[in-house]
């Protein structure tokens, strides 16, 4: 009976494990929010490739008027959401946790300011 409730621990366990969703992260303050005078695809050219030699999974999703590139693993890791403004693009990155190599999405997006 132990080795059963072990199985079905060790089983439902991931499900239990803090996953993020698109719609916790979007709900988190930026960790970096700015303006650029690039466009929304010029920004969204320039960083993509940088963020994908980070992390190969990387997405750009619609979401409303804004355009977010969204790097997801086993949940969503980082979010960079990109919205167009009349001198060019409204850029705000987040991301799930601290820590080094998360500041990688905040280092290629400023790079591409």
């Amino acid at each position: 009976m132990k080795t059963y409730a072990a199985i079905l621990c060790a089983l439902a366990l991931p499900g239990c494990v803090m996953q993020s969703t698109y719609s916790q992260i979007m709900a988190k303050p930026p960790v970096q929010a700015f303006d650029t005078t690039r466009s929304v695809d010029e920004f969204l050219g320039c960083i993509s490739p940088k963020i994908a030699t980070v992390w190969p999974r990387v997405n750009t999703i619609q979401d409303g008027d804004a355009s977010v590139l969204t790097v997801v693993g086993a949940q969503v890791l980082v979010t960079v959401r990109v919205s167009q403004t009349s001198t060019g693009a409204h850029v705000e990155v987040r991301q799930i946790y601290d820590g080094r190599g998360y500041q990688r999405a905040s280092e290629a997006a400023l790079a591409c300011r």
